[in-house]
C-alpha cells in the first residue's frame, strides 16, 4: 500500500471513529434523557393482566363472564413446547440469542426505511416504515402503552427509542422463560381473546398444553394480524400463515423438514366459530353484574378476574325459562300485538337464596328485569297480607265475614268507593277461609276496614314489602304496586315459620388471588308469629286445593299459594310455595294495558307456575322423607262436621256448642 493510500485509510478510520463516538454520545444522551420517564420494570414481578370475571351456578357451571379482554393466565409449563417454539419462530427467530434488540434486523429495517424515504420523496407518496421489533420489544409496547406513550400507528423515533430501552431493561431483569410466558399470556389472538390459553379454547376447545403441532403453528400465525388471519375470518389466510410458521419452525431447527411437511398436509380443523356466548340466566347474571359494579367498581369487575359463586339452580332455571316461553306463546297466540311479557322468580324458603330468575321473554331485546325492576299492581296477591293481620288479631279460619254490598266515603269531593266481587254476586255470611280461597273482594275490604288500613300496611312491611303500600281500602284489592321479588319474599314467610329471609343470589366472591371479597349468609328476620304463619299456610293450602289455584292440586304435592288479578285485567299473578321453595309468576304488558277479558291469574299465570313447580317436584321426587309442612306445638287441629280438618292457634278453636266438633 502506498503512502498516500495508507494516509487516506487512516484519515477515514479516524473520521469513522469520530463519527461513531459522536453517534454513541448522542445515543447515550438520548437514552439518558428518555430513561428517566420510563416505567419501573419491576412491576412485572407482580404481573397481573386483566382476566375474566366468571359467574357460577350452584353446580359450579359457568353462567356468565365479564371482561375487557378474555384472558386466562397460565404458567410456562402449561404451554405446549410446540406452541412456545411456534411463537418464537413466527415472531422472533433470534429470541434466544438477542438482548432485547436485534441489531441485524434493525440494520435491515433502517436501510429499508432510508430507501423508503427516498422513494417517497421522488414519488410524492407516504408509505409505512418497516418494523423490526423483537418479541421483547412487542412486549414492551403492549405492557406499558400509557406510561411510555405508545399509541397505535406511532412510528416516531421517540417511541422506538423508549421501546428499545424498555426492552433492554426487561431482558436484563427477567429470564427468557419468564419473558416468553409474559408474552404468551398477553398477546391478542383475535375476537377479544388474549393469551394462549383463551385462544386454544376459542379455536380448538382445548388447553394450551394440549395443542398439536399444526394447531400451535396456526395460533402463532394469527399473531401478526389477528383481525385478518383468524380462521374465523379467512381460512385461506390462516392456512397460509400456518404453513409459513411450520416452515419457520423447520428453518430454526425446532422441528425437522419432514415434520413440517407432514403437518402442512393435515387439514385445518377448528371448533367452528362459536356463537355469541349465551347465558342460561341472562337477567340473573345482569343483576349480579350491576351489583358487583356498584360495590367494587368497573375496573375490579372487568379486569380483576373475580370468581362469583351463586345460588342459581340450573335445572330449575331452565324449567322456569321454558315455562315462561311456552306460557307467553300461548297467551300471545292470535293477538294483533303479541307482546305480552312475564317474569318468574324462585326463592329458597329457608335461606332466601335465589334459585331461578327469568326477567322477561327476550334479554337481547331489552335488559329490563321484570322480576326485580318492574313495579306492578299486585291484585289479589295482597289479600294474604290482610288475612295475616286478622289471624294475628284472633280471627280464625271459621270466623264469619260479610259478603254484602257496601260503599265507603273516599274523601271530600270523591265518589263513593264500592268494591265488587269478580262474579258480581254476593254470598252473604262466609267463613274467612272461603273468602280467601275464592278470592272474594267485598269481605276482604270489609276485613281491612275492621282491622284498620295502617295496621295492615305495617304487616306488609314486616313481610318484606319495600314499595309504598298506601293505607287505603282500595289497597285490599292490590291497587298498590310492588315487584315480583317483594311479593315472592312475603309469601316465603308462611312456609318458613314466620321468618323472612333476605333474598340474595351471590354466595361468595373472591378476587384473582383467592381473597374473599364477599361471603353471604342467610339473614333471618322475625316477621310474624310461627302459629300465625302456620294458620296462613293452611288457608293458602286451601286456595291450592279448592280455591282459585285448585288446578295445582293435580301435582299431588304439599302446596299453598294465591292467584292475583287486577280489576282491569292488567296484571296476572300466581305466587305459591311448597315446604322448601316459593315461586312467583307475573304476566302482563310492559305498557300497563289490559290483557283481555277473563285473563285472570288462574288463566294466565297459574299454568306457568305449575310447570316450574313440576320441575322442582321432579328434582325431589325421590327425597326421603317426603317434604311436609311442620306445625308448631300450639296448633290445635279440629275436625269439623263437614269433614274439613282445620288448624287453630291454641285457645282460638271453636267451642263444642257450635256443632259436632271433635278436638284433636
Amino acid at each position: 500500500m502506498g503512502h498516500y493510500a495508507f494516509r487516506a485509510v487512516r484519515q477515514a478510520t479516524i473520521a469513522v471513529a469520530f463519527a461513531i463516538a459522536i453517534l454513541l454520545g448522542a445515543v447515550s444522551g438520548v437514552l439518558f434523557a428518555y430513561a428517566g420517564d420510563l416505567p419501573e420494570i419491576s412491576t412485572l414481578d407482580s404481573y397481573a393482566p386483566s382476566t375474566i370475571t366468571r359467574v357460577y351456578a350452584d353446580n359450579n357451571e359457568i353462567i356468565g363472564e365479564f371482561a375487557v379482554e378474555r384472558r386466562l393466565v397460565v404458567g410456562y409449563d402449561d404451554i405446549a413446547p410446540h406452541l412456545r417454539e411456534a411463537i418464537i419462530a413466527a415472531e422472533d427467530g433470534t429470541f434466544d440469542s438477542h438482548v432485547g434488540l436485534s441489531i441485524s434486523s434493525l440494520a435491515v429495517a433502517l436501510m429499508r426505511d432510508v430507501l423508503r424515504a427516498v422513494r417517497d420523496a421522488v414519488t410524492g407518496r407516504t408509505s409505512r416504515p418497516v418494523g423490526a421489533s423483537t418479541l421483547t420489544q412487542q412486549l414492551a409496547r403492549t405492557l406499558f402503552p400509557e406510561t411510555v406513550g405508545f399509541t397505535l400507528g406511532d412510528v416516531s423515533p421517540e417511541r422506538k427509542i423508549k421501546e428499545a430501552i424498555v426492552a433492554l431493561q426487561i431482558e436484563k431483569r427477567y429470564t427468557k422463560r419468564e419473558i416468553l410466558t409474559f408474552y404468551a399470556n398477553h398477546v391478542h389472538f383475535g375476537h377479544g381473546t388474549y393469551g394462549v390459553e383463551a385462544a386454544a379454547r376459542l379455536y380448538f376447545a382445548k388447553s394450551a398444553k394440549d395443542v398439536s403441532l399444526e394447531e400451535a403453528a396456526l395460533l402463532a400465525g394469527i399473531l401478526q394480524l389477528p383481525a385478518r388471519q383468524s380462521p374465523f375470518v379467512s381460512r385461506d389466510k390462516a392456512l397460509w400463515r400456518r404453513e409459513y410458521t411450520l416452515q419457520r419452525m423447520a428453518n430454526e431447527g425446532f422441528i425437522t423438514q419432514a415434520q413440517a411437511d407432514a403437518a402442512k398436509k393435515r387439514p385445518l380443523v377448528t371448533r367452528g366459530q362459536p356463537a355469541r356466548p349465551h347465558s342460561p340466566a341472562p337477567y340473573f347474571v345482569e343483576e349480579i353484574r350491576q351489583t358487583l359494579e356498584a360495590e367494587y367498581g368497573a375496573r375490579q369487575l372487568y379486569e380483576n378476574g373475580l370468581q362469583v359463586h351463586t345460588s342459581l339452580n340450573l335445572e330449575l332455571q331452565d324449567a322456569a325459562a321454558s315455562a315462561l316461553e311456552a306460557g307467553l306463546a300461548r297467551l300471545n297466540k292470535g293477538r294483533k300485538d303479541p307482546t305480552v311479557e312475564g317474569a318468574v322468580l324462585a326463592l329458597d324458603n329457608h335461606t332466601g337464596q335465589i334459585l331461578a330468575m327469568v326477567g322477561g321473554s327476550d334479554f337481547a331485546r331489552t335488559k329490563f328485569n321484570r322480576a326485580v325492576q318492574a313495579k306492578r299492581q299486585i291484585g289479589s296477591t295482597f289479600k294474604p297480607i290482610i288475612y295475616t293481620a286478622a289471624v294475628d288479631r284472633g280471627y280464625t279460619a271459621v270466623s264469619m265475614l260479610q259478603d254484602e254490598s257496601i260503599s265507603y266515603v273516599a274523601g271530600p269531593g270523591q265518589p263513593l268507593y264500592t268494591p265488587r266481587n269478580y262474579d258480581h254476586r254476593f254470598e252473604g255470611p262466609v267463613t274467612l277461609r272461603r273468602a280467601l280461597e275464592q278470592s272474594r273482594n267485598v269481605p276482604t275490604v270489609r276485613l281491612m276496614d275492621a282491622l284498620g288500613p295502617r295496621h295492615v300496611t305495617d304487616y306488609a312491611r314486616r313481610l318484606g314489602f319495600t314499595s309504598e303500600i298506601r293505607p287505603y281500602l282500595s289497597s285490599a284489592l292490590g291497587a298498590n304496586e310492588a315487584s315480583l321479588l317483594e311479593v315472592t319474599t312475603a309469601f316465603s314467610v308462611f312456609p318458613n315459620q314466620g321468618v323472612r329471609m333476605r333474598p340474595y343470589g351471590m354466595l361468595r366472591v373472591t378476587d384473582r388471588t383467592g381473597s374473599v371479597l364477599l361471603e353471604n349468609r342467610p339473614e333471618p328476620h322475625d316477621a310474624i308469629r310461627v302459629d300465625t304463619a302456620y294458620v296462613m299456610l293452611s288457608l293458602l293450602q286451601g286456595v291450592a286445593t279448592r280455591g282459585t289455584a285448585a288446578h295445582a292440586a293435580s301435582l299431588g304435592w304439599p302446596l299453598g299459594g294465591k292467584t292475583g288479578t287486577t280489576n282491569d285485567y292488567t296484571d296476572a299473578w300466581m305466587v305459591g310455595f311448597d315446604p322448601d321453595i316459593t315461586i312467583g309468576v307475573w304476566v302482563g304488558y310492559d305498557q300497563k294495558r289490559r290483557l283481555g277479558p277473563s285473563m285472570t291469574g288462574t288463566v294466565a299465570a297459574l299454568p306457568i307456575w305449575m310447570d316450574v313447580m313440576k320441575a322442582h317436584i321432579a328434582q325431589h321426587a325421590d327425597d326421603q322423607p317426603k317434604p311436609a309442612f311442620t306445625s308448631p306445638g300450639n296448633i290445635v287441629f279440629v275436625e269439623l262436621d263437614d269433614g274439613l280438618r282445620e288448624a287453630f292457634i291454641a285457645g282460638t278453636q271453636p267451642g263444642a256448642t257450635l256443632g259436632d266438633i271433635k278436638v284433636r
